[in-house]
């Protein structure tokens, strides 16, 4: 059975929400991870701040889960990681880094010590157990390596090491020649490995360091199968989606 999977940093809530949408509803994956999700609830407030609660409507046959990473100090919503399944989604948690959850600011100075987790989806695929992470990594300025990345991709091959079928995904903050982000290839081996260029959105950025900066990437168990994997160079967040079509060993 072929899964199409789809993983995106929606940018703050979803920053571009309408041409954000209107791609989802297109490409209607059956598991989608999102990062920069909010959980808000309060209907005056924009869809941004809502987007979890927004994207359950605009997605009513997939189960969803929410793993909140902080709480943004600005519009005092919690924000985090999410997954998206149209199977059953049997367990889930939050895996946190080095930072507990806690109270985020929204200014560069303070990013690179923001609460980063991933958000853990076990998925029932008939017989088969999937092990989703939806992965918004640890910031920094140049991607490149440092203790707390190293740590946390020992934190995510603890995590994901006795687990036979995992697709990992998200905005790693980090670029992919690292040996943090070698370590969890050695384990779980990349998809796009060192094949993209940068995984931003140029068209929503001024910095040039961007352009060479392939921060999104998907990691898949070697017993899972990639028929094909794309990053779709499309305007509907600061990041570009990946998308891929997956499948299990034994579930037709």
């Amino acid at each position: 059975m072929k899964i199409s999977y789809l993983s995106l940093n929606i940018w703050l809530g979803g920053k571009l929400w309408d041409t954000m949408i209107e791609f989802l509803l297109e490409q209607n994956a059956d598991i989608m991870a999102f990062q920069e999700v909010y959980d808000g609830h309060d209907l005056s407030s924009s869809k941004q701040l809502r987007s979890f609660d927004e994207l359950q409507k605009l997605f009513p046959d997939h189960q969803a889960v929410f793993a909140p990473a902080a709480i943004d100090k600005k519009s005092n919503t919690e924000m985090g990681n999410a997954v998206f399944s149209r199977f059953p989604i049997t367990s889930h948690s939050p895996v946190f880094f080095d930072v507990p959850f806690g109270v985020s600011s929204s200014t560069v100075e303070d990013a690179e010590f923001f609460p980063r987790n991933m958000c853990r989806a076990e998925v029932a695929i008939n017989t088969k157990q999937l092990f989703v992470y939806s992965w918004h990594g640890i910031w920094g300025v140049d991607g490149e390596d440092n203790p707390r990345r190293l740590q946390m991709s020992e934190t995510i091959i603890n995590e994901i090491q006795d687990k036979p079928h995992v697709i990992l995904s998200g905005d790693t903050n980090m670029k992919p020649h690292t040996e943090s982000a070698k370590r969890i290839d050695a384990v779980l081996p990349s998809v796009f490995g060192e094949t993209l260029k940068s995984t931003f959105n140029m068209r929503q950025k001024t910095h040039p360091g961007f352009a060479d900066a392939a921060v999104d990437m998907l990691f898949t168990s070697p017993t899972l199968t990639v028929h094909s994997a794309a990053c779709l160079d499309i305007d509907v967040s600061d990041h570009l989606p990946l998308v891929a079509s997956i499948s299990l060993p034994d579930t037709d």
